[in-house]
């Protein structure tokens, strides 16, 4: 009851990003464009021969089986406030699978006869596909531990993704690690500024910083041996993509960062949601 409670209540009024656009309200795209964004290419043209080829070769009442649920799910989650990640369209994933399934016998049917060459094919076209999802050619970026970040060529990649989605749909504070690391890496042992989205403590990893007003929500109290200290000039800047775009932000907090951050040098980025600035003034 608690649950649905409080979902009640943030399914009224909700901060959402979309492609460069803040609401409140949500968008009635939002979840056309997660959808089109966050599922590989690969996917997207089973789903769309699948679904072209049983609309030619089944009856209409056998397809509606499959695209009813869906399309009834897709419309009540678009017409909710509640505009934060594709996470709440995942139930509409099964039934296109299924759908995109229908294309099988078609691939198969020229090995009709031949299993083991069927098979081969079946493995081939897994790897293949694997390959293009996880680790294609003209994206040498490996991202199969961190699946969060997935966003295909029409986002342009995942390294571009934050400039469409935030929020569950990129960035869910899992770049904390990475960012202790990159900290050990380089040598750094200065407190830094941190920006961070999500609910983990950076103390935990050992993150020397200072906090900033875009701060994580969950942030503990200062103990007896720490001080607020104001933003540390010159010195390092780690924001997550979420808090870069300002998506819980006011108007004029989004431009005040903003017009900081453009006198700021961006140096580096662990994964892809923790962006790494360089203050000098």
């Amino acid at each position: 009851l608690q649950g649905l409670a409080i979902y009640q209540l943030l399914g009224r009024v909700r901060p959402s990003f979309l492609r460069g656009e803040y609401s409140l309200r949500g968008f009635r795209t939002y979840f056309f464009w997660t959808f089109l964004l966050k599922t590989p290419l690969i996917s997207l043209v089973a789903i769309l021969g699948g679904l072209a080829l049983v609309t030619t070769r089944s009856r209409w009442e056998d397809l509606m089986y499959l695209l009813l649920p869906a399309f009834l799910y897709f419309a009540f989650a678009a017409a909710s406030y509640l505009h934060i990640g594709n996470r709440h369209i995942l139930p509409v994933y099964p039934f296109l699978f299924v759908l995109a399934g229908g294309l099988i016998p078609l691939l198969l049917k020229p090995w009709q006869g031949r299993p083991v060459s069927a098979v081969l094919l079946a493995v081939g076209l897994v790897a293949v596909s694997s390959v293009v999802v996880f680790w294609p050619p003209w994206r040498p970026a490996w991202i199969g531990g961190r699946p969060l970040e997935f966003f295909n060529e029409l986002a342009g990649g995942p390294t571009q993704g934050y400039r469409s989605l935030v929020d569950s749909n990129l960035d869910w504070g899992q770049g904390l690690k990475e960012l202790a690391e990159w900290l050990a890496v380089k040598g750094i042992d200065e407190p830094i500024n941190l920006c961070y989205f999500g609910t983990a403590d950076p103390r935990f990893y050992g993150i020397r910083h200072v906090r900033v007003p875009c701060d994580y929500l969950f942030a503990p109290p200062f103990g007896p041996d720490e001080v607020s200290r104001p933003t540390i000039v010159p010195g390092y800047l780690a924001i997550s993509a979420t808090h870069l775009q300002g998506e819980r932000d006011t108007e004029q907090m989004r431009q005040m960062r903003w017009s900081a951050l453009e006198r700021a040098e961006l140096i580096d980025r662990v994964g892809n949601s923790i962006f790494i600035y360089r203050l000098t003034e």
